[in-house]
């Protein structure tokens, strides 16, 4: 399993690939506010320490392209 994110600016990283149960853990409080049945495809450079944090948790392998 892997997590990949590509960084489109300074400011944002697509996930181009990702385990269901890690977006689960990552996005539950954000998707709960949001709309529900909209998926994050992107997220902030101050989330990767969370996802990174939750690759190591789960022996997920993390790459940037």
């Amino acid at each position: 399993m892997r997590v990949v994110l590509k960084q489109i600016s300074v400011r944002a990283y697509e996930i181009v690939e990702c385990p269901e149960f890690i977006k689960n853990e990552l996005f539950s409080g954000v998707i709960q506010l949001g709309n529900p049945n909209v998926e994050p495809e992107f997220i902030h450079p101050t989330w990767l320490s969370k996802i990174t944090e939750l690759c190591e948790e789960n022996n997920v392998e993390l790459i940037f392209q």
